[in-house]
């Protein structure tokens, strides 16, 4: 056994001492597969080769590599011009019986960081065969001007509808190329770190690459579709790109830090491997101009330093990292970084906030003082509030700052977070103009929670009861106030047939006793006990099993005595049989829909249904118990024939909030009811986004709120265009609300339909929100003009082109001068309602401007993209 291990060790040795001499292996070179087409085994040295290679390519990955395989390719050939091969097994590249092949092919480099160095990037194919057995092919990969299509792409056209300038596809610089001899198998490399640098750098556009040569050989390469399909050379055979590249992200200050002159703070680094050296700068202009701060060793790929902060009063300070091969000059740069966002540095004031403190609960709705001490200068204190950890800001108030330790007795909004922040700030100005920021201090997160609402629970016991007709049955009826209810109550009972009577007697705090005398109907029963106080309705059920009455006992027999014999007497006349008793009359109610939004003043339509479930039809009469007195309703039936439907048209009052009210039916000794409830939503809440979303507190209801509360609602312009939004949109909105609600296919397509709106606003508030800061005004009537063009272009050029195609004098330039002086005439009028501060004049102007932008939007896009179809 040992001889033949030995034996075995010995060729083992032989093999890969053979394979190595073949070629000493680089990742830049080819190299042979582990695998022949054929079905050969290549040598245990290539074996070995590959497993070296891999463990290779892997302590690359760790230093910042990327395998990137082909999105897209095919060959073109000029044999057949008007042919496809974008599904094909393999891409052939050369000359070959008097034909030319070449292949083109995408990899998408999006997912190399921006500002990479890029230190190699290599083209890999294998190629499967050559056309030729001896000899040497020089293949050219060079750079793809135009984008193609894969499933279009021939040697006449780069898309379905698009022709290559020149037949046999456009190709420009930069051209790596590479030389290979001839052998199955083989693994070709090309050199294309300075495409791919290129286009990380933003040079030019990655439409991809071709592969074309002049030589008399065709390559058989692989395909992305091919290497999957036996019989291959290796595991993987698909084209890829291998990236190996530097970078270095700068993870703190990462924005928003308020540092201290003087203090230590940490600035922190990542690269994609050690060495070299990271030269660290500061600015305090947003990064026009930068400061050395030192050049350090970067022995690890996490780095560090400690910076003393310098004395500066900056809110626009910026901090920079450059990676080198080593301090001062000449040197090496690899790759730079700068921090994402500014933070601010100040020098001697402080203000420090007490209370909240982290972690804190508040009860929604009362008033909570919120503590600082300052020692800052500034005339004013301005406070805000967060309830998504910092993205938008609700301002509480602006007052007079006394310095020392100050307070503010806040009014907690009613809305339920775990991510609520306050900030103070010592400023010059409450105006918002001018504008000096002294200090500022934040504090949370805390947590918002809703106060219990008062409400009850409803119980009957025991679940079921059985009782002889004509006998009587027990149940108690408790209440179990919860939130602090403690209104009073009024009972009902519903469901028990035409015959039985009840009482309900108090038996205690909100407990009863209900006692139910039966009748002659035996059967089971099902009854609701519902219960309505305090703007609540419940209920709650039980069975009630009326079994038939024992017969009466027979009369006892008396002794016999002698008695003369009687004469015949005739048989008596049978009596009739009684016929059986009918079933008593009993109906179900039921109402739709059970729940509804709407705005306070709008009218609502139920349907109620009353359906006979026994006996003959009697008539029903309906009523209403339990809406307030500013609510009016009334039935178009209010007495019904089961089975029949009335309905119900209700006028909501004007306070909002959530009512839930009865509607009763009694007729021929029965009697149901069911509940509906109608929410009244407040002016200002988002009632649609928020049926759409499912919550008020999703990332895109707060967002819309927030742009509308630190925005709109902040300037006199903006306030007035809300007014008049507010009467169109809770004309309708609640009504759709509620159907979205219902729907979960509407609800899927508003949310598509609403997203260009979410983020066309959160655009707009990224580009303008400084603006706004500085003047609220120009800063809102920029932001409408913007998102309702972009918002016009979005909804409205569609339809637009579409009626243009229909109706010729909507391409003319007519209706564009039309537009456009719509828009330069409601900004008149804007300004001139500023002006004269009337706010009618406002509402009106600013509502035809937003008009004006989205059809100046709409007209604008559907000109251009007329003009482009014309061309092509």
């Amino acid at each position: 056994m040992s001889s033949r291990l030995a034996f075995f060790l010995v060729i083992l040795l032989t093999a890969t001492i053979v394979g190595s001499m073949q070629g000493t292996y680089d990742v830049l070179t080819s190299f042979p597969s582990t695998k022949s087409p054929k079905g050969s085994t290549s040598s245990l040295g290539t074996w070995f080769k590959d497993q070296r290679r891999n463990s290779e390519i892997q302590t690359m990955m760790d230093m910042g590599m990327q395998t990137i395989y082909a999105t897209e390719d095919a060959f073109i050939t000029d044999v057949t011009p008007d042919t496809n091969y974008g599904s094909d097994g393999y891409l052939h590249v050369g000359k070959y019986d008097g034909g030319t092949y070449r292949a083109v092919l995408y990899f998408p480099l999006d997912s190399i960081p921006a500002g990479a160095k890029i230190k190699e990037a290599r083209l890999y194919l294998r190629a499967q065969s050559f056309t030729s057995i001896s000899g040497t092919m020089s293949i050219r990969a060079k750079r793809l001007p135009r984008g193609f299509t894969e499933n279009c792409v021939t040697w006449r056209k780069r898309t379905c509808t698009q022709d290559w300038l020149h037949e046999g596809g456009d190709h420009v610089n930069p051209t790596a190329s590479t030389t290979v001899s001839f052998s199955d198998c083989l693994l070709v490399n090309w050199d294309i770190t300075e495409f791919v640098q290129g286009v990380v750098n933003g040079d030019y556009e990655n439409y991809g690459l071709m592969l074309l040569s002049e030589d008399p050989f065709r390559a058989n390469f692989y395909s992305r579709e091919g290497a999957s399909v036996p019989p291959t050379c290796s595991s993987d055979d698909r084209p890829r790109i291998v990236v190996y590249y530097m970078k270095i992200s700068l993870t703190d200050p990462s924005g928003g830090e308020d540092l201290k002159a003087g203090e230590t703070f940490t600035i922190k680094w990542l690269t994609s491997e050690p060495g070299g050296f990271v030269e660290l700068y500061y600015s305090v202009d947003g990064g026009a101009s930068y400061n050395l701060i030192d050049c350090v060793p970067n022995p690890s790929t996490s780095g560090s330093y400690d910076w003393t902060v310098p004395t500066e009063d900056s809110t626009n300070c910026k901090i920079k990292a450059v990676w080198k091969s080593s301090c001062g000059t000449p040197s090496e740069e690899y790759c730079t970084d700068v921090s994402a966002g500014t933070f601010k540095i100040t020098t001697e004031y402080e203000i420090h906030l007490t209370a909240p403190t982290a972690g804190e609960t508040i009860t929604a709705g009362e008033t909570y003082r919120i503590r600082w001490e300052t020692s800052a200068p500034g005339n004013k204190v301005e406070i805000r509030f967060s309830y998504d950890g910092g993205f938008s800001w609700t301002k509480i108030d602006c007052i007079d700052n006394t310095g020392g330790t100050m307070s503010y007795d806040w009014e907690v909004p009613e809305i339920e977070s775990s991510n609520c922040l306050i900030e103070v700030k010592v400023i010059s100005n409450c105006f918002g103009m001018f504008l000096d920021i002294y200090d500022t201090d934040r504090a949370g997160p805390f947590a918002i929670a809703m106060p219990e609402e008062p409400d009850f629970l409803i119980g009957i016991s025991p679940g079921e009861n059985s009782v002889e007709a004509g006998k009587q049955a027990s149940y108690t009826v408790s209440i179990t106030p919860t939130g602090g209810f403690s209104g009073t109550l009024s009972l009902t009972v519903s469901g028990l047939p035409g015959d039985v009577t009840y009482q309900l007697n108090p038996a205690g705090a909100y407990a009863y006793s209900l006692v139910i005398s039966t009748g002659e109907t035996t059967g089971t029963f099902v009854f609701t006990v519902t219960a309505s106080g305090g703007g609540k309705t419940h209920s709650d059920t039980a069975t009630l099993i009326i079994n038939p009455a024992p017969p009466p006992p027979a009369p006892p027999s008396t002794p016999s005595s002698p008695s003369p014999t009687p004469s015949p007497t005739p048989s008596p006349t049978p009596s009739p049989s009684p016929s059986p008793t009918a079933s008593s009359f009993n109906f179900v109610l039921s109402v739709k829909p059970p729940k509804v939004n709407v705005g306070p003043g709008g009218t609502i339509s139920f349907k109620v249904e009353v359906e006979l479930t026994s006996g003959t039809a009697e008539t029903v009469h309906l009523s209403v118990e339990g809406l307030p007195s500013d609510f009016t309703w009334s039935f178009d039936q209010s007495s019904i024939l089961p089975t029949g439907i009335s309905t119900l048209n209700v006028k909501a009052g004007s306070t909002p909030g959530t009512y839930t009210f009865i509607i009763k039916g009694e007729g021929g000794g029965a009697s149901s009811s069911a509940t509906a409830t109608i929410v009244i939503s407040e002016h200002g809440k988002c009632v649609v986004a928020t049926a759409t979303y499912g919550s008020e507190l999703s990332d895109e209801v707060q967002l819309l709120r927030g742009f509308r509360d630190n925005i709109v609602m902040r300037s006199f312009l903006g306030r007035s265009f809300m007014r008049a939004f507010n009467k169109f949109y809770y004309s309708w909105s609640p009504a759709v609300a509620s159907a979205i609600e219902e729907n979960k296919g509407l609800r899927t397509f508003m949310r598509a339909f609403l997203y260009p709106i979410i983020y066309t606003l959160r655009i707009c508030q990224k580009l303008f929100e400084p603006l706004a800061k500085a003047n609220i005004e120009v800063g809102f009537l920029l932001m409408e003009v913007v998102s309702c063009a972009i918002l016009g272009v979005i909804y409205m050029s569609p339809v637009l082109y579409m009626l243009g195609r229909i109706d010729e004098r909507l391409k003319g330039r007519r209706s564009l001068r039309i537009v456009l002086l719509s828009v330069a005439s409601s900004l008149t009028l804007v300004l001139a309602s500023y002006m004269l501060g009337s706010s009618a004049l406002a509402m009106a102007s600013t509502s035809v401007l937003a008009l004006s932008a989205m059809a100046l939007g709409a007209k604008t896009s559907t000109s251009w993209l007329g003009k482009l179809f014309s061309r092509l």
